[in-house]
């Protein structure tokens, strides 16, 4: 059965999920920069990093949450690769199985039960350990 991305993800812009505009060695390199790469069917795609609302760790995969697509992409590696990769610019760990971008963050509470609201109405719980790093990052002290 030959599956297109097309077919797969209708909901797909073509602002979301691109052309490939790099090579293939860059994504074998572990260059993130400019997205991440999705493969279906031997047809390679790149998801803009600006799009990806959170990654979320799911065992040994990781689901990525983008704006535009109503269910989450799953790739079969760990949070902890694409945590290293992405670094903290565009992306803050928040919780051991969170990673959300922060020019998607709506709101966040740091008082009782310290949480991330994003523009998707979800809510991440911030960890105890991560928090005072948070509000560093927020200036918030």
């Amino acid at each position: 059965m030959n599956h297109t991305i097309a077919s797969i993800f209708p909901q797909i812009q073509n602002n979301i999920l691109t052309s490939m505009s790099t090579s293939i060695e860059d994504y074998k390199n572990n260059d993130l920069s400019k997205g991440i790469l999705l493969s279906v069917s031997k047809l390679h795609r790149t998801i803009c990093l600006n799009n990806i609302i959170r990654l979320e760790a799911a065992s040994s995969y990781t689901l990525l949450y983008v704006n535009g697509i109503p269910k989450p992409i799953i790739k079969s590696k760990p949070l902890k690769y694409y945590s290293n990769q992405l670094g903290t610019n565009q992306f803050i760990r928040v919780h051991q199985s969170h990673l959300i971008n922060k020019k998607y963050i709506q709101s966040y509470r740091f008082k009782s039960s310290p949480s991330v609201t994003l523009i998707d109405g979800s809510t991440i719980n911030i960890s105890r350990r991560k928090l005072s790093s948070i509000k560093r990052e927020f200036l918030i002290l």
